[in-house]
């Protein structure tokens, strides 16, 4: 039982030594192939900068495939994804080539890697001066309020904006949308900005954002009993309606509530609106700013007709 014993300690040992030896073989071997020089090839995008407003850059070509060389180390180390390379088109009118000393290029890239080669080594482009137009902007704003609350007031920064392209594409925009945003249950005011959505890459637009404030308060319930006003009455007739007065309805922010007079409102009817019938139906007008949800409880009077 002892030798069986002792014999199997020395199997496991064995087994972690082996296991041990395995992996600073294979660490050994990572190393190796890491240190040897390798070639690679990447995508680095290109931007344009300094275009004075107005303008557009067109060039056929938007990436610069570099081929570089480098330890594995340092291809594995360096970030090399989502490069960008930006050239001053106040510096290069329409033409830009690649210099190997160029400072900025350079400064892309660790010093550990050399770059082979750039392919196109030659850009070409052409700063247009485009036509502008100004188009309405659709907000995609969805406000619900809690409950017992409202909207009295909201506030845009922009109701349109200057839009430049070609004369034959921005003649086919008649709107710039937001982002769709949505507020629900909103008990207090809210402000923000919201982006413009631009789906054309031919179409610049004058301001990326828009910013927007709605002022939430508190509404409360009001009502009153209006006289019924009577227009457009047929000449040499006279006309008596039933009821003479309505109860109207209405909801408005606590903090005006107390300005509102029954003067401020109005409720009629229109003789233009006889028919066979003997009733005509009740109008609202003049409802005071920041009221809203108004009604009369009753919706029709019945009216006689006499000739005078």
């Amino acid at each position: 039982m002892k030798y069986k014993k002792g014999f199997t300690y020395i199997q496991k040992k064995s087994s972690r030594a082996f296991i041990i030896a395995l992996l600073a073989s294979f660490f050994i071997w990572v190393l190796i192939n890491l240190s040897k020089t390798y070639e690679k090839t990447i995508g680095i995008t290109v931007l344009y900068e300094n275009v004075n407003e107005g303008n557009l850059v067109k060039s056929a070509d938007s990436v610069l495939h570099i081929k570089i060389q480098g330890s594995g180390f340092s291809l594995l180390n360096n970030k090399l994804e989502k490069l960008k390379y930006s050239i001053d088109t106040q510096k290069y009118s329409s033409q830009w080539n690649w210099n190997v000393n160029d400072y900025q290029f350079k400064k892309l890239l660790p010093k550990s890697l050399t770059v082979l080669d750039v392919n196109p080594k030659q850009l070409n482009f052409e700063v247009i001066t485009l036509a502008k137009k100004k188009v309405p902007i659709k907000y995609q704003i969805k406000v619900h309020t809690k409950l017992g609350y409202g909207t009295t007031n909201s506030t845009m920064s922009l109701d349109s904006i200057l839009i430049y392209g070609e004369s034959s594409v921005i003649n086919k925009v008649s709107e710039i949308k937001t982002d769709s945003l949505s507020f629900d249950n909103i008990f207090e005011s809210i402000s923000g900005e919201v982006a413009l959505i631009n789906n054309n890459i031919d179409v610049k637009l004058e301001s990326e954002k828009a910013k927007y404030e709605y002022v939430i308060e508190r509404f409360t319930q009001g009502n009153f009993q209006l006289t019924i006003q009577v227009k457009n009455v047929h000449k040499g007739k006279n006309i008596t309606i039933f009821p003479k007065q309505v109860n109207v309805q209405f909801q408005a922010p606590l903090s005006l509530f107390s300005s509102y007079r029954s003067e401020g409102f109005g409720v009629y009817v229109d003789c233009n609106d006889i028919n066979n019938s003997n009733i005509l139906p009740i109008h609202i007008e003049n409802i005071p700013e920041g009221v809203r949800n108004v009604k009369t409880l009753k919706k029709s009077v019945t009216y006689l007709l006499i000739e005078k």
